[in-house]
C-alpha cells in the first residue's frame, strides 16, 4: 500500500518547514521544538478530573480520571520522543484520549531525560512510578488488580522493559502492557530502517542519535534489557502492539510481537497501512490515530471487566 493522503500531507508540510535534523540542534533546542510542534498533538477531551503530584524520588505525575469511582483501573503512560524530548504538556491530549477510551486513569510519568539522565535513570523512574502506585493503590482510587503500563515510540521501549524487570521480580503486578509503534532494538538494518531511512518522518538518523543519547553500551545488563528481542518474553503480560507501515521501528515492532506469539505470550498486533511513525500523537494531522485510540481502549476494557 502506498502512503495515505494524510500521511502524504503530512510529510509535504514538514518538509516545507525545513526543520533540522534532531541530532544538529542538540537535545535542548529539540526540546524546544518538539514542545512547539503542540498544535500538531491536537486537543485533547475534557476528562473528570486531572490531578498533578509529585511521588517519591521528585518523579512528576499527571493523573487524567474518567470519574470518581472507586477501584478504577489505570494506565502508567511513559511519553514518546527518543528518551531526549517529552513532557508531561507534550502528551497530555493523546493522555485525555486514552483515558476516554479505556475509561481508566491515565497516569502520565515525566521521567529523567537523557543525555543528561542516560540509561537506566528512565527505566528507574518509570518502575518506581509502578511500584509507588501499586503500594498506594487504594490512596488513589486504584484497582492495584488493574494496573497497565504503556508508552509510545521510546516510552514503549521503557513500558516493556518494566514489564520485563517486574516479572523478573515478582511484582508489582503488571496486567497488561500497551507498546505504540515502540523502539525494541539498536538494529538500524532492517529492512523498514533501510526503506523509511530519510523522508518518513522519524529517520534512521534521527534514532541512531537518540540511542546514542541514552545508552553508553548497546548490551543487555543483568537488570535492565535495551535489546528487547534479546530477552525471554515468555511470562510478559498481555500486549497490545501497534506498528505503522512507514515507520523505521516498523520491522523490530513486528518481530517483539512475533517473538511474544512464540512465547505464548497474549498479544494482539496492530499493523497500520500506509501511515508513519507518530500518527498517534499527531492527531490533529491523522484522523486514524482515533482508531487506534479506540482499540486501545478497547484492550483495556476487555482486561477490566
Amino acid at each position: 500500500m502506498t502512503l495515505d493522503p494524510q500521511a502524504e500531507a503530512f510529510i509535504a508540510s514538514m518538509s516545507a518547514v525545513e526543520r533540522p535534523a534532531w541530532q544538529d540542534v542538540g537535545p535542548e533546542a529539540a526540546r524546544e521544538a518538539f514542545t512547539g510542534m503542540g498544535q500538531i498533538f491536537g486537543i485533547g477531551p475534557p476528562v473528570h478530573r486531572v490531578e498533578n503530584l509529585v511521588i517519591p524520588e521528585n518523579i512528576r505525575v499527571r493523573l487524567y480520571r474518567p470519574s470518581d469511582r472507586p477501584d478504577l483501573p489505570a494506565i502508567l503512560w511513559f511519553h514518546g520522543g527518543g528518551w531526549v524530548m517529552g513532557d508531561l504538556d507534550t502528551h497530555d491530549a493523546m493522555c485525555r484520549r486514552l483515558t476516554v477510551a479505556a475509561d481508566a486513569v491515565v497516569i502520565s510519568v515525566d521521567y529523567p531525560l537523557a543525555p543528561e539522565h542516560r540509561f537506566p535513570s528512565a527505566a528507574e523512574s518509570c518502575f518506581a512510578a509502578l511500584q509507588y502506585f501499586s503500594d498506594h493503590a487504594s490512596d488513589h482510587g486504584l484497582d492495584v488488580t488493574r494496573l497497565f503500563v504503556g508508552g509510545d515510540s521510546a516510552g514503549g521501549h521503557l513500558a516493556a522493559s518494566v514489564s520485563a524487570v517486574a516479572r523478573r521480580r515478582g511484582g508489582p503486578l503488571v496486567c497488561g502492557q500497551i507498546l505504540v509503534y515502540p523502539v525494541v532494538s539498536p538494529n538500524f538494518d532492517t529492512k523498514s530502517y533501510l526503506r523509511c531511512a530519510e523522508g518518513y518522518g522519524l529517520t534512521r538518523a534521527d534514532m541512531r542519535w537518540f540511542w546514542d543519547c541514552y545508552v553508553d553500551a548497546i548490551q543487555n545488563d543483568d537488570t535492565w534489557p535495551i535489546d528487547l528481542l534479546q530477552m525471554d518474553v515468555a511470562g510478559m503480560p498481555p500486549t497490545f502492539l501497534i506498528t505503522a507501515q512507514y515507520d523505521v521501528l516498523c520491522d523490530e515492532g513486528t518481530n517483539l510481537a512475533s517473538a511474544m506469539e512464540s512465547a505464548d505470550v497474549d498479544v494482539t498486533h496492530s499493523h497500520f497501512m500506509g501511515t508513519l511513525h507518530g500518527f498517534v500523537h499527531f492527531a490533529a494531522c491523522f484522523d486514524n490515530h482515533q482508531q487506534a485510540i479506540d482499540e486501545i481502549g478497547e484492550f483495556v476494557r476487555q482486561r477490566c471487566p
